[in-house]
């Protein structure tokens, strides 16, 4: 095993009224759990772009670091949360951001796949980016190429990404004079991504981590967070913690379920799957128009939907304050159920048509409406969006008689829910006032 250079790094980048980084503050789209993204200003932070590079393959690069920080180095908690920009030139992982800031993390989005680069990055400010480059491996897809061939492109072109982003943890790790992180002790780095970078994260963990070593032999990557990603096989043994995460509608239209493992607590194999039941894709609580997410969504709704108001941001934002406990700690985080499939790898439903099994919320423990974490139709966007179907008045008083049994009801689940370390309090308190002040039955 070779030893990791660190990526050499240039900046920050100035940033003008002309010239502000991609996917920048006030400019990057509403990111999906944390809508809308709050001020990092009024929290404290700061944000600063770096260009980095180094070699790969023999081959130099040279691309961008976003980072993010308190603004106060005592603030700091050590702790790094860095995430490849999207193939869709998107920062999901960015949308637990209330996460980062109310434990004074550190946050890092470097472009390592040359698709979003090329595709995203470079267009939208060819001045600030012209120096930038990422070599390929093998042939390249054409211009216009179909989704799916970009996407095995983008597989094909892992061991890149891999290199950059294992060459940007020594970096960021080695808290250079000059880097990113400089003046604060950079202790701890998690990878994680959503959907396409689940992927590469998952991706990353299986074939990467156990060359990217510092010298001492440690690992660059203290934790993996792959969410909204299943796959055709299994993350395997890593030494660190891993939290595997997905939604409902991630493993439905008879996706393979070959990531399925069990958990571990032994030391050389940390790792959790969690299956959250009634969660979509992309979240939808709170929003008026999925246009508002982002654009590509537009059309993914018709007038007649009731978008699916599940509180599943409160599943990743806890999984996500779990991990960080368990590599910083040593606290192991609970066990989840998986949802019920059948021989033919359908979920298997109540009857009220929500899933059976799985990590679950009050909303289908004591349920007032049928989740579909896929709307129906052809449409793959469509298909990234949630619906609820409210049930009858007559139904919820079958369930629960009065108001006030509904609302005891879902106390003690939340409660419960606290306890085994599946919300945080501040989301307990938000699932119980709404019940409080609901209509139900």
């Amino acid at each position: 095993m070779s030893e990791i250079a660190a990526a050499i790094v240039t900046g920050p980048v100035p940033t003008t009224a002309e010239s502000v980084p991609f996917r920048g503050v006030g400019v990057e789209p509403a990111p999906g759990p944390g809508l809308p993204p709050p001020s990092l200003d009024a929290a404290g932070y700061v944000e600063e772009e770096y260009f980095i590079s180094g070699t790969v393959e023999g081959q130099p690069y040279t691309t961008a670091l976003l980072a993010r920080k308190p603004r106060d180095p005592g603030a700091f908690s050590g702790v790094v949360l860095v995430e490849t920009m999207h193939a869709a030139g998107a920062t999901p992982l960015w949308g637990i951001t209330r996460e980062f800031l109310a434990h004074g993390h550190g946050y890092a989005m470097v472009v390592s796949q040359k698709v979003a680069l090329d595709t995203h990055v470079q267009p939208s400010d060819l001045a600030r980016y012209e120096s930038l480059e990422i070599p390929t491996l093998g042939e390249r897809s054409p211009a216009g190429a179909s989704p799916a061939v970009i996407m095995r492109e983008t597989q094909r072109q892992g061991p890149v990404s891999h290199a950059i982003l294992s060459q940007a943890g020594v970096l960021l790790k080695g808290n250079a004079p000059g880097g990113p992180f400089a003046g604060m002790a950079v202790e701890r780095l998690v990878l994680g991504g959503s959907s396409q970078t689940g992927m590469t994260t998952a991706q990353f963990a299986r074939e990467a981590h156990a060359d990217a070593r510092l010298p001492d032999g440690s690992p660059v990557f203290d934790g993996y967070f792959p969410m909204e990603f299943g796959g055709a096989e299994p993350i395997g043994p890593c030494d660190v913690p891993v939290i595997h995460a997905l939604g409902e509608a991630d493993i439905m239209g008879g996706r393979p379920l070959g990531y399925r493992r069990p958990d571990s607590d032994d030391p050389t194999d940390q790792f959790r799957l969690y299956e959250f039941t009634g969660v979509s894709h992309v979240p939808t609580r709170g929003v008026k128009s999925v246009a508002d997410i982002f654009p590509l969504l537009e059309n993914a709704s018709s007038p007649d939907d009731e978008l699916s108001q599940f509180p599943g941001a409160f599943l990743y934002y806890t999984a996500f304050h779990n991990l960080i406990r368990w590599v910083g700690e040593g606290i192991t985080p609970p066990r989840g159920d998986r949802i019920e499939t059948g021989a033919d790898g359908e979920i298997l439903r109540d009857e009220h048509g929500n899933a059976r099994g799985g990590v679950r919320l009050s909303y289908v423990d004591v349920p007032f409406a049928t989740y579909l974490a896929r709307a129906p139709g052809e449409d793959p966007f469509r298909g990234m969006i949630g619906l609820q179907v409210p049930f009858p008045r007559q139904k919820l008083v079958e369930l629960y008689g009065t108001h006030d049994a509904y609302v005891a009801r879902v106390k003690k689940r939340v409660d419960e829910l606290v306890t085994e370390g599946w919300i945080l309090p501040e989301h307990a308190d938000e699932l119980r006032a709404e019940a409080e002040q609901s209509d139900i039955p």
